[in-house]
């Protein structure tokens, strides 16, 4: 038994520091057009999905973009990833990487985006500098390439910001309560 729960916890270690590696690329122009591309393409998938979702967007005063992988098995779960913060009425960007842990049932592997959208500055300052949140969260997926699909939706994660999640690839059936931790990836900020 005791081999099962180190296995388990080694899987669990092993994928949620996955996705904390940094965007590929050379160097920092390289890495900032990786998150850039990733961005732009995990929009596009979202606007299919959700078709309203543009208008929101380009209406809000900002959003948040991620590359994240999770794992569930059985009763932890992890998610870990990179991505950027996107201000509306400034145009700045700010490079971020993530960490989530949960506890609830649930099993499964993915590959999944997942999109903030804030309704104020306000938001967008605290998501960007105290980067902690809990929140309760169930998602169902198979998709492997183009086939497949998921259930997921929209969700308040706090007052005025609205998370939205898409599988790419994966199979997933959770319902976690989780905690996550926000913070700024210090090399790609560096002006």
């Amino acid at each position: 038994m005791n081999k099962i729960i180190t296995l388990l916890a080694g899987m669990l270690l092993v994928a949620g520091l996955s996705g904390c590696l940094s965007p590929a690329g050379d160097n920092l122009t390289d890495k900032k057009a990786t998150v850039k591309a990733m961005s732009d393409d995990s929009l596009q998938e979202f606007y299919v999905k959700y078709p309203e979702l543009k208008q929101k967007v380009s209406q809000a005063a900002g959003y948040a973009i991620f590359k994240d992988f999770g794992v569930d098995i059985f009763i932890p779960s992890t998610e870990s990833g990179w991505g950027m913060v996107c201000n509306n009425a400034t145009g700045e960007k700010t490079y971020i990487k993530m960490f989530s842990f949960g506890v609830g049932l649930g099993m499964g592997i993915r590959d999944f985006r997942a999109l903030f959208v804030f309704k104020d500055q306000d938001n967008i300052s605290k998501f960007i500098n105290s980067g902690w949140g809990l929140g309760v969260q169930a998602n169902a997926a198979l998709r492997f390439g183009d086939v497949g699909d998921g259930i997921a939706g929209a969700a308040e994660v706090s007052p005025g910001v609205t998370l939205y999640k898409v599988t790419r690839n994966g199979i997933v059936l959770h319902a976690t309560v989780q905690g996550t931790k926000i913070w700024g990836n210090e090399d790609m900020n560096a002006k």
